[in-house]
């Protein structure tokens, strides 16, 4: 996945936040999650979906947080001040 390439390839590069769509074609994201902690550990995670409880049936694990499409501009800016306190 390009993402995880780009992780991997600019691990001197600061990453802040990653903001993942729960549904993705190439990769399930528990999967890219996983993933990805292991190469920045410690990353904070924005989840997003426009699919809600159902999108999480073929999972054991809950996005923690979640935002819901449609997202709102003040809903999205509330939730990254949120995380990069």
């Amino acid at each position: 996945m390009e993402l995880l390439r780009w992780a991997e390839e600019h691990r001197e590069e600061r990453i802040d936040l990653l903001v993942s769509d729960v549904v993705m074609s190439e990769k399930n994201w528990p999967a890219t999650f996983e993933a990805m902690e292991k190469i920045r550990p410690g990353i904070k995670v924005l989840f997003v979906t426009g699919y809600g409880g159902s999108a999480f049936t073929d999972f054991n694990f809950q996005p923690e947080p979640l935002l819901e499409k449609p997202v709102s501009h003040e809903d999205l800016d509330k939730r990254l001040e949120q995380l990069l306190r």
